[in-house]
């Protein structure tokens, strides 16, 4: 049976090594498992899924059509207005899908566009390093970003805006980031 797992492995930017160490098992059975010359357990999808940070039966399958709160639509200055709530239903990657609406073009974001991101709290923000993303923050603003690490030991980080006019937003503490995965524009 066929599986998904290299698929997520990619989509997430994690090599065998890193989903290998992770669940505490070689590269070499991560690349078993992906190709099916090993058998998948439930064991082994329930630990691969908490990696991956997907269902363990998207796994096996593909995903049904999800519906994604689009959430409001980002402005000039890259920060979210809030917009009365809509819905968008896709094919998704995705654990907790958001959608926003680009009001303004915006580095390489064009207005109208519809980006969907994937949301991680706590620990998983780790996965949000070095990505674009929308991030929140204590204060409830939400802004596109690329989220950097900031101080180790206090889980802080610095949001760098996606337009070089702007200013950075240093030694900050989120709420949530919501990794980009996908760009959805009108042409």
């Amino acid at each position: 049976m066929r599986n998904r797992i290299r698929y997520f492995r990619k989509l997430r930017g994690l090599t065998l090594g890193e989903i290998g160490q992770e669940i505490g098992t070689t590269p070499q059975t991560i690349s078993r498992l992906e190709t099916g010359a090993m058998t998948l357990s439930t064991d082994w999808l329930v630990r691969l899924g908490a990696v991956l940070r997907v269902h363990p039966i998207d796994l096996m399958e593909s995903p049904e059509r999800t519906p994604i709160p689009v959430i409001g639509v980002i402005e000039e200055r890259g920060f979210l207005d809030r917009a009365p709530p809509k819905e968008l239903y896709l094919n998704l990657p995705a654990v907790d899908p958001v959608a926003v609406e680009i009001g303004a073009t915006l580095g390489f974001f064009q207005k109208g566009d519809i980006l969907i991101c994937d949301r991680v709290f706590g620990k998983d923000l780790a996965h949000a390093i070095n990505r674009d993303c929308l991030a929140t923050m204590y204060n409830g603003a939400s802004v596109l970003c690329r989220l950097i690490a900031g101080d180790k030991k206090s889980s802080r980080y610095s949001l760098i805006p996606l337009q070089s006019r702007q200013d950075v937003i240093l030694n900050q503490e989120l709420l949530w980031a919501a990794i980009l995965i996908m760009r959805i524009t009108n042409l």
